[in-house]
């Protein structure tokens, strides 16, 4: 006997025959030929075939046990009793059910396969490597499957050899762990037809889900998933069904046991044609803590939005605040004094010519004033003046007004190719720097420095003013803009400044 298994094991196709046989036995449509084995009578072959330590089974076109031999218990924990008219899904480990469905399929135009290997879940939930060899026969549309442990050693032998308590003890450990891995992994698999009734449902979901696994069973997967995502379920399925490209998968929300919603992102694969599933195989993994965080993150991104738009209303009403002082405090004042000269002179009080020149350079300095308001106000004309040019202009505004004195220097910005976007960057930065000294820093001298030098735009703005604590938040929204107007086009930007020492800021965009 141990040289027949010997021989069996080297020809797997011998033994491929013999099932043939043996099914002759369970099948009335078989009209096997005896006379291929003319030494072994039907007793004689069923105690051959119960007495080998490798399982020998058939399998119909459901993908249901037709007959198991006795070896079952011995590699699996289970009878032949338990196994027959069950699936032999059932037994698989859900990582491995996708390539068994897909050799399943291939052998009705191959007949034969050798050497394939998957994994079983023991009846006490240990992983057991299993080594098949498959004939597929036309005639009786069955499977004819030799299986054989494919581990190294197997689980009793290797425990005979460390007998020690100590290695028990953490073998044990070990194989509590693989087992909780597989029978509650992260992922569900289940079996639909094309109207999405379940036909197998993967053990996990009852800690998933909070669902039996038999619960689902001829249950409509529709049933349980949120109302406002069943038309793009719907949509995908079809997609499915369709073998369809853009089918790559969806979130949606799945009923649990305690009446909250999961959410779940789902993909199909489609083997309605495969006689052994004959259905839709669908992953579904839980993203439930991936969309909180996404709401969460967008939550977060309508909150940014919304401060900066109250930023930049309330930034409007200051810039419009200090338009309003300045139109007080400086034009109306000079046109007071203006009209009042002009009185003077038509009334008769004084004659000479003097008041006349005092109100020409008065309302030249209103001119000059509201020249600058305007400048500061104003983009520049970007298509007609070069940024060296448009600086220039700026500055020159900010002169006029007498406020302090700005030197400006560049060092071959001539040669600098400047696009429109890092033009207006560079101006709204010079501006905004300019009107935060106006308004904060009381200074008297500012230097405006701007080179083009090895692919790089610098500019360089320092003033002799009070300066300003940075730890403490700014009045304004001046310095954040100039960061933005950087950052936006991958530009640098720095500050330096306390109080009393004046500010220094540097800004450098990569030409």
């Amino acid at each position: 006997m141990f040289y027949l298994l010997n021989v069996l094991r080297l020809y797997s196709e011998c033994l491929l025959t013999f099932a043939t046989a043996m099914n002759s036995r369970y099948s009335a449509s078989n009209s096997y030929d005896q006379a291929h084995l003319p030494k072994f009578g039907q007793e004689q072959l069923e105690k051959l075939l119960h007495s080998l330590v490798d399982v020998v089974c058939t399998i119909d076109v459901q993908g249901n046990f037709r007959y198991v031999s006795e070896a079952s218990l011995q590699l699996w924990g289970y009878t032949p009793e338990e196994m027959i008219n069950t699936s032999f899904l059932t037994f698989l480990a859900p990582e491995d059910i996708e390539k068994t469905i897909q050799a399943a399929d291939e052998i009705k135009s191959t007949y034969v396969i050798t050497n394939f290997q998957n994994r079983y879940i023991h009846k006490d939930g240990s992983i057991i490597p299993v080594s098949w060899s498959v004939k597929w026969n036309e005639k009786d549309h069955l499977l004819y499957c030799v299986a054989r442990d494919a581990s190294e050693k197997t689980e009793a032998n290797f425990r005979e050899l460390k007998k020690n308590e100590k290695t028990e003890a953490q073998l044990a450990i070990s194989e509590q762990k693989f087992k909780s891995l597989v029978q509650n992994g992260s992922d569900i698999i289940v079996i639909i037809d094309e109207a999405g009734t379940f036909k197998y449902v993967s053990e996990n979901v009852r800690t998933i889900l909070g669902f039996e696994p038999d619960m689902f069973l001829n249950k409509n997967a529709f049933d349980y998933i949120h109302a406002n995502d069943k038309g793009d379920v719907f949509s995908e399925l079809a997609k499915v069904i369709q073998n369809n490209p853009d089918a790559i998968g969806i979130a949606h929300r799945f009923l649990k046991s305690d009446g909250d919603w999961l959410w779940l992102e789902s993909k199909g694969i489609n083997h309605l044609n495969n006689s052994f599933v004959n259905g839709i195989v669908i992953n579904s993994r839980d993203i439930t803590d991936r969309m909180r965080l996404q709401k969460q993150l967008e939550d977060e991104q309508l909150k940014k939005q919304r401060e900066i738009t109250a930023a930049v209303i309330k930034a409007q009403e200051e810039e419009r605040s200090q338009i309003g002082l300045e139109l007080h405090d400086n034009v109306n004042q000079i046109l007071t004094t203006v009209k009042l000269y002009n009185e003077m002179f038509l009334s008769g009080y004084r004659e000479d010519r003097e008041l006349l020149k005092k109100s020409n350079y008065f309302l030249q300095d209103c001119i000059n004033e509201i020249r600058s308001i305007s400048k500061r106000l104003s983009a520049p004309t970007l298509g007609n003046i070069s940024l060296q040019d448009s600086i220039k202009e700026a500055v020159e505004s900010i002169n006029l007004t007498n406020r302090f004195k700005i030197q400006y220097q560049t060092y071959n910005l001539e040669n600098a190719n400047v696009n429109q976007d890092l033009h207006l960057a560079v101006y709204r930065i010079v501006q905004e720097a300019l009107n935060n000294i106006i308004k904060y820093a009381d200074a008297k001298e500012v230097i405006i420095d701007i080179k083009n030098h090895n692919r790089k735009l610098c500019i360089s703005i320092i003033d002799d003013g009070k300066g300003f604590d940075l730890t403490k938040k700014p009045k304004g929204i001046g310095l954040t803009n100039m960061k933005t107007r950087a950052d936006n086009l991958k530009g640098s930007f720095k500050i330096k400044t306390s109080k009393g020492n004046g500010c220094a800021i540097d800004v450098c965009f990569p030409m």
